[in-house]
């Protein structure tokens, strides 16, 4: 039984019966990446009673072809918020001919209020129930049914995503740096390298284009990489 207290009931009901209306033969690929909406979706999906498959975006079979580090170095520039092509490469290659289901919600940001709730992105098909949701009605939903969440949330962030990724925004870029120097380190090294290429002839080094990109400075580019929330 959902536990409706303090949140929008007809809300809830909604995104329940959208999954029910949409529920293919095969079942869902729920596309899980463990942050606090996917975490929704699953608990949605297990409410609503329909079959689905999750698949943590991280753990992919068969593995990615190249690492981070090999797409900064082929690419010339460390990932963006305008030039998101790692998640192309190593999040969004899974579910193809599936009716994939994912936490996106139109208050994350001004990119996704266009969005909805069933259509085509990237080529695949995809379902989002909780498009409308607020971040607090998220909140509220995980409390009140007691579901476990990360405990970074606890510690300040407000999203859990990959290490170092600019659509956190610069403090969360700098935090963790501060969290993962080793993983900051081999960033550096794919900024190196990458410089090294000369795709890129914009920095004196490759270790100045890795403290650009850290810094959340736009070096006279309209790059996206300031002070936007994604």
């Amino acid at each position: 039984m959902i536990d409706l207290w303090g949140v929008d009931h007809d809300h809830i009901k909604y995104s329940i019966e959208l999954l029910k209306e949409h529920e293919p033969p095969e079942g869902y690929y729920l596309a899980f990446s463990g942050g606090k909406d996917s975490i929704v979706c699953y608990h949605l999906c297990k409410q609503a009673e329909v079959k689905f498959d999750a698949h943590y975006r991280r753990a992919m079979e068969p593995l990615p072809k190249k690492t981070m580090w090999q797409l900064i170095r082929d690419n010339g520039i460390p990932p963006l918020r305008t030039l998101k092509y790692c998640c192309h490469f190593l999040k969004e290659t899974g579910g193809k001919g599936r009716l994939i289901i994912t936490g996106v919600r139109k208050a994350e940001s001004v990119a996704r209020r266009n969005r909805q709730e069933l259509g085509i992105v990237h080529h695949k098909k995809m379902l989002l129930p909780i498009l409308n949701w607020s971040t607090d009605q998220v909140w509220e939903y995980i409390r009140n049914n007691s579901i476990s969440y990360p405990d970074l949330y606890d510690k300040g962030f407000k999203r859990i995503g990959c290490i170092l990724c600019p659509c956190g925004g610069v403090n969360q870029m700098k935090r963790d740096a501060n969290l993962y120097p080793k993983i900051a380190e081999a960033y550096k090294r794919a900024c190196i390298r990458a410089w090294d290429k000369k795709i890129n002839p914009d920095w004196e080094s490759g270790e100045a284009m890795f403290e650009w990109w850290l810094s959340g400075k736009s070096m006279g580019k309209d790059d996206g990489q300031g002070e936007l929330e994604w």
